[in-house]
Parts: C-alpha cells; sequence; structure tokens
C-alpha cells in the first residue's frame, strides 16, 4: 500500500478516529466499576452448585428453575485436564440432578460409546480410555461412559448438511488466509499512520499503554 493524498481524506480520517475512539469507550465500559451502568448485564446470582472444588468447575449464572433443566458446560477442547474435569462434572450432574442427556457440537445422532462398557475389565477400559483422552481422541463425556456408571444419551446436535456447508466456508477462508493477513496489516499500518496525525500527545500515549497491557507487556 503506498501512501498518496488520498489517505487525508476526511471520511477515512473520520472514520480511523471513530473507530480508535469507539475501542476506547469498549475498554473504559468494561473497567466501569462494581455498580456502574456502562456494558453491564444483571444477572440473578447462582443458587446451583456442583459441589466440586473450583479448580474443577465454577458456576456462571442460573436462570430461573423450570423443567427440563438446561446446563451449559464451557471447556477446552483436546485439552486433557479440561476434559477429565468435564467428565466429573457431568457424573456430578447425572448423579444429583437426574441428567439423562448429553448434546455435543461437532456430530450428529447418536453418538454414545457406553457399548464399549462389554469389553475389557474395568481397569482396562480406564487405563485405554485414559490414553485415548490425552491423545485427545476421545472427550470427556465418552471417557465417562466407558469407565464409569453413569448412564445417558449421547448425541450430536450438528445438522450434517450446514455443517458440511461451514467447514467448506471454513476451508476457503484458510486458503486466503495469507491474504488476508496481508490486507490486515497494511490496514494496521494506515491506522498507526493517522493516529500519529490526529491524535493529541495525551490520547497518543493511552493508547499506547492500553496496546501494551493488551500484549501482556
Amino acid at each position: 500500500m503506498t501512501f498518496s493524498n488520498s489517505i487525508y481524506k476526511r471520511p477515512l480520517r473520520t472514520l480511523a478516529l471513530a473507530l480508535v475512539v469507539c475501542m476506547g469507550v469498549q475498554d473504559l465500559a468494561f473497567a466501569a466499576p462494581d455498580g456502574g451502568k456502562a456494558m453491564r448485564i444483571a444477572l440473578p446470582r447462582p443458587t446451583f452448585g456442583l459441589g466440586l472444588p473450583e479448580s474443577v468447575a465454577s458456576v456462571d449464572v442460573v436462570r430461573g428453575n423450570e423443567e427440563p433443566r438446561l446446563f451449559l458446560i464451557r471447556d477446552a477442547h483436546t485439552n486433557p485436564s479440561a476434559q477429565f474435569n468435564t467428565a466429573r462434572v457431568l457424573e456430578r450432574l447425572v448423579d444429583r440432578e437426574r441428567l439423562s442427556t448429553v448434546l455435543t457440537e461437532g456430530g450428529s445422532g447418536d453418538l454414545s460409546v457406553a457399548f464399549l462398557k462389554k469389553f475389557g475389565t474395568p481397569r482396562a477400559r480406564l487405563e485405554t480410555a485414559s490414553a485415548f483422552l490425552r491423545r485427545g481422541e476421545i472427550n470427556g463425556a465418552e471417557y465417562l461412559q466407558i469407565t464409569s456408571g453413569a448412564e445417558f444419551a449421547y448425541r450430536g446436535v450438528e445438522e450434517d448438511a450446514l455443517y458440511e456447508r461451514a467447514l467448506s466456508a471454513y476451508r476457503e477462508v484458510f486458503k486466503k488466509r495469507d491474504g488476508i493477513r496481508r490486507e490486515l496489516a497494511e490496514i494496521r499500518t494506515t491506522i498507526n499512520f493517522l493516529k500519529s496525525r490526529i491524535f493529541s500527545r495525551d490520547l497518543a500515549f493511552w493508547v499506547e499503554q492500553r496496546e501494551k497491557f493488551e500484549r501482556g507487556e
């Protein structure tokens, strides 16, 4: 990208300034102290507990007491520690909340592996399932079905056709990632140049400190 007189046109300068100001306002909103109204949503305090250490899992929000209850578990995919913890959470939910069905992304239909309980000894299943989980080949729900007496249905929530379309779209974007990165780098260079022309010294210093904070410096 080459700099020319067009770079100083008012629309582009105004847009760049507006973007940076919006970013700053967003940071201030999320930094608002308790009780601040900016960018905050009032949520009921959790009344449901798992009875597990926070190192295993924590409850963020509980809404209502209607049946059937829905539990959303957020975890790190293919992370062994997270998946072992997911298995503990599900086991507790099956036991305490009579959880009967576990739904997962990335699959469709019946994904149950409970039939594997018929093979080998409990110890052999535990060792084998643990090895597969550590390699990222099974997840916490599958591990629990293989190694415990917990009974629950395990199903994928994806619709095959939509999933394939989304996967194809991802592949297309992935092919273009190098070009997209170059374009983003050019845009970033332009914004930095405009900041040096438009920002006051104090605002430029504040933005610089914020960017350092985001980089962990």
